[in-house]
């Protein structure tokens, strides 16, 4: 059986093919789950500002559910939601 040398941090791990290609994927996922971490992240921060702006502009302005939901990107329904919050 062939072995190949895989450099893990400046040290030669030598492995066969199987756990090689095992090795690689492991990378690959992690590498996956990394990205989709930040997307969720950013997700998650653009939800959490619109959701500031919608409060910010219901309090300090006299613009109706269209006008809040057309100018920070959302529907009608959301900012009905937030404003519905705010006067719990």
């Amino acid at each position: 059986m062939r072995k190949f040398a895989f450099n893990q941090r400046g040290k030669n791990h030598p492995m066969g093919l199987e756990e090689l290609l095992l090795h690689l994927a492991e990378e690959k996922g992690i590498e996956k789950g990394i990205e989709k971490g930040i997307e969720k992240g950013i997700e998650k921060g653009i939800t959490l500002k619109q959701k500031e702006f919608t409060i910010k502009l219901i309090s300090s302005t006299e613009f109706g559910d269209d006008k809040i939901a057309d100018l920070v990107g959302v529907s009608v329904a959301y900012v009905k939601q937030i404003r519905n919050e705010l006067a719990l």
